[in-house]
C-alpha cells in the first residue's frame, strides 16, 4: 500500500462523518474495506479516537466557514446559469424549438 492510498484514506475519515463513524465502530474491517494491507489496518485500529473525533470535528468546522453554502457551490451556480442560458435561447427567435 502507497502513502498516497493511506494519506486518501485518512482525509475520507477526517471529511466523511459516516466513515469516521464506521471506522470508530470496526477500524480494521473498515480499513480493510478500503482496500489497505492488514499491517496498516492493524496499526490504525490502535490509533487515538478520541484526537481523530477532535480532528474530524475541526476541519469540518473550517470545512463549513471556508466552503461556501452548499446552495450556493460552483457547480449549482453553473447549472443555474446552464439552464436559464438555454431557456433564454429557446424562447428566441430562430432558437431552438
Amino acid at each position: 500500500m502507497s502513502a498516497p492510498a493511506l494519506e486518501a484514506f485518512l482525509a475520507r475519515l477526517y471529511t466523511d462523518p459516516a466513515l469516521l463513524e464506521r471506522f470508530l465502530a470496526a477500524p480494521e474491517a473498515t480499513a480493510s474495506a478500503a482496500g489497505l494491507p492488514a499491517e496498516t489496518c492493524a496499526a490504525l485500529s490502535d490509533c487515538d479516537t478520541i484526537g481523530l473525533r477532535l480532528a474530524a470535528e475541526s476541519i469540518g468546522r473550517k470545512r463549513s466557514r471556508r466552503c461556501p453554502a452548499a446552495g450556493n457551490t460552483l457547480a449549482l451556480r453553473f447549472a443555474r446559469w446552464l439552464l436559464a442560458a438555454i431557456g433564454t435561447a429557446c424562447r428566441q427567435p430562430g432558437g431552438p424549438p
